[in-house]
């Protein structure tokens, strides 16, 4: 199953990201119709909603669920500081799954 960005912009798989997101990508993400996501790496995504505030997501897994949490929003929290935030998340147990 293909996930990931549409309307000219190339599909990630979700399983292998083969290339680390950008910041030139999240620069020139524009808003759709509907919410589209943008994959980094280690389970960090930017979704992109029609309103166009770019918003940081980390998938976990908690007694077999997948969750989200979210650390911010592009640009005040840049594409480094939030892959800082996600592997400072990571340290912790729950993330490790």
């Amino acid at each position: 199953m293909f996930m990931g960005q549409h309307m000219g912009q190339q599909a990630v798989h979700k399983k292998s990201c083969p290339m680390a997101l950008t910041d030139t990508q999240l620069r020139n993400a524009k808003p759709q119709e509907k919410l589209y996501v943008l994959y980094d790496e280690k389970r960090l995504s930017a979704e992109v909603p029609p309103t166009g505030n770019i918003r940081w997501r980390l998938k976990y897994t908690i007694n077999g669920k997948e969750k989200r949490i979210s650390l911010g929003t592009y640009p005040e929290v840049s594409l480094k500081d939030a892959r800082e935030k996600r592997d400072e998340m990571r340290k912790i147990d729950l993330f490790r799954n």
